[in-house]
């Protein structure tokens, strides 16, 4: 894992492009405000995330558990 570690792979810090985040800074202070967007890679994610939604719905509806 790169020195930046798992938080720095994700977004695409660690020098490898392949993050699945990207950001921009706006200003010129880097913390004033970011914008993100996924990568590839990170879209690559969205059916794998929307099932895990799916099936966390399913399971509350059968626990009788209402989520927000």
């Amino acid at each position: 894992m790169p020195d930046g570690g798992f938080d720095a792979d994700l977004h695409g810090d660690a020098g490898d492009g392949e993050g699945v985040d990207t950001h921009v800074a706006q200003g010129d202070i880097e913390w004033c405000r970011r914008e993100y967007d996924l990568t590839e890679e990170g879209w690559s994610l969205v059916p794998v995330l929307t099932a895990l939604y799916e099936w966390g719905q399913k399971r509350a509806d059968r626990a009788g558990i209402t989520l927000p």
